[in-house]
């Protein structure tokens, strides 16, 4: 079913930081693990600016930092 994606190469867009895991993870991983995809992932959205009511810049401006290290981190991996 899936053959024809076999060595192909997949961008997924996504909006939010967790949306790439909890909707095709599962499915990305297998796509990686048996059909020999190269997967690479955009986050339109980093998520933590949405979650508050009042505009924190400096806080953000931490939290974005640590945000963004993480990314990398996990994209080195």
């Amino acid at each position: 079913m899936l053959e024809y994606l076999r060595n192909r190469k997949i961008l997924l867009v996504v909006a939010h930081p967790d949306d790439e895991i909890l909707g095709p993870g599962a499915t990305m991983y297998r796509l990686i693990r048996d059909y020999n995809c190269k997967v690479r992932v955009i986050i339109l959205g980093e998520g933590l600016t949405s979650r508050s009511e009042e505009r924190d810049v400096k806080l953000w401006e931490k939290q974005l930092k640590t945000h963004r290290a993480n990314i990398e981190s996990a994209r080195k991996k």
